[in-house]
């Protein structure tokens, strides 16, 4: 009896420990959130700051700009502390700060402020271009808008070769870069065409804007630069014959053969649009190549020669061309065709 009621004690005790030890976890979980309620509360009320590119984003609030993979917060204030940082080292000729570059020309391309590209132009136009501190302003200041590739950065970078003297061997090097970055797209191809047409004949920067308008050519762009073959006296012509050999879009074939076929075309535009369907290097280039010296007569051997010379180089797209579709074509003269194969042969 007294044993059974030791063992009966002991199993009480333990059941109560255990109980106690439960209702002790219960309140710290109940702790825990309340404390978490807390912080999320908190959390919720504090207000969220639009990361997407069309989020509305009031007249003096802050702009989001990405850098490096870390979102930095610009505002107007900032962002003149930052143009003076970089003009005042650009001024002293030291190394410029990077991370505040990029920041500007993130800020830039989703900002047209007003005071610094004022201060862009004025630097760009200031009197007494032969100066060291000028030409090196020239040289950083159209790098930068050229890097900052909006419609109003380039809209100044081309307004810019088009009228400022740039004397500079350095800056005449980075604006020629500059084009040829713009060069890698066909985003300005119209803006760039456009400052073609109205530049002097004599401009540093004919060959660079007539070959960015080749490399990005739309068939009317293609038109343009036709229409200068033909004229007289003209560096911009000598510039547009030897850019339209960088034309590579294979559309444009067919606008090249309308010129080949047409009564109304001259020499010299014949024998451009031949050279430039020559280093196009393209399966539809070489086809078309094919189809005009299927009419050729023994004359025009020499000139085929060489066309294809240039094309089976340029492409082996070219050698597939004349292996698929040679055969289709009746040739005025077989010994064009079998000069064709010959070279097709070899290369």
């Amino acid at each position: 009896m007294t044993r059974t009621f030791k063992l009966c004690s002991v199993i009480l005790l333990l059941l109560l420990t255990g109980l106690a030890y439960l209702l002790l976890q219960r309140e710290d979980q109940i702790n825990k959130v309340s404390d978490d309620s807390v912080t999320t509360t908190y959390a919720s009320n504090i207000p969220s700051v639009p990361l997407a590119a069309d989020a509305p984003i009031a007249q003096n609030s802050a702009k989001i700009v990405p850098v490096k993979d870390i979102v930095v917060s610009i505002v107007a204030k900032d962002v003149s502390e930052l143009w003076k940082k970089i003009m005042n080292s650009l001024s002293a000729n030291v190394d410029i700060d990077l991370e505040a570059e990029q920041q500007l020309i993130e800020y830039l391309k989703h900002n047209d402020d007003d005071a610094i590209y004022a201060d862009i132009i004025a630097k760009l136009t200031a009197a007494g271009s032969n100066s060291e501190e000028t030409s090196r302003s020239q040289q950083y200041l159209l790098s930068l808008l050229t890097m900052v590739n909006s419609e109003r950065s380039v809209g100044i970078l081309l307004d810019t070769i088009a009228t400022v003297e740039i004397v500079d061997s350095n800056a005449i090097y980075a604006t020629k870069k500059s084009i040829e970055r713009l060069a890698r797209s066909p985003q300005h191809v119209d803006v760039i065409q456009n400052t073609f047409l109205n530049i002097n004949d004599d401009n540093l920067f004919v060959d660079d804007l007539s070959n960015a308008i080749a490399r990005n050519a739309q068939p009317e762009n293609l038109d343009f630069l036709i229409g200068y073959i033909d004229v007289p006296d003209s560096y911009k012509k000598q510039a547009v014959v030897q850019s339209m050999i960088m034309i590579r879009q294979e559309k444009l074939v067919p606008h090249l053969q309308t010129y080949l076929e047409s009564q109304n075309s001259s020499a010299n535009v014949k024998q451009v649009a031949l050279e430039s369907l020559a280093y196009m290097g393209q399966y539809e280039a070489a086809s078309a190549l094919i189809k005009w010296s299927a009419t050729q007569s023994m004359a025009s051997l020499d000139q085929v020669t060489k066309l294809f010379n240039i094309a089976l180089d340029r492409s082996p797209s070219a050698k597939r061309s004349i292996t698929k579709e040679l055969d289709d074509y009746d040739f005025n003269e077989s010994a064009i065709k079998q000069g064709i194969l010959r070279l097709a042969s070899i290369k």
